[in-house]
């Protein structure tokens, strides 16, 4: 079961969707990883296999500074977790909007 927290406000984001992603994680998955607009209007993203720890220690070695960002918890079904991803298919996808959008990286 996937699970989405997304954030827009005052306070870091990728904090607050850590939080939100904490609370998720009796829903069990393999990966999780947040994106988050930077000062320069850049998405920026970190991703990490495994427990949510993983992301928390990623993030404090690499921050994410920004108050808009999103967060998703992945649960694989059919196929094994990799830190690379976990689909096939091109490093992005374009949005409605035709603004490409990274894969967690």
């Amino acid at each position: 079961m996937c699970g989405i927290v997304g954030y827009v406000g005052p306070q870091e984001a990728a904090t607050v969707i850590l939080h939100g992603l904490q609370r998720l994680e009796y829903r069990g998955y393999d990966s999780a990883g947040i994106a988050v607009v930077n000062g320069g209007n850049a998405i920026v993203a970190r991703r990490a296999v495994g427990k949510l720890q993983n992301l928390t220690e990623r993030l404090q070695s690499e921050p994410l500074p920004g108050h808009i960002g999103i967060g998703h918890t992945n649960r694989s079904r059919c196929r094994a977790t990799s830190a690379s991803g976990t689909r096939a298919g091109p490093p992005t996808a374009a949005s409605p909007s035709r603004t490409p959008t990274p894969t967690w990286g």
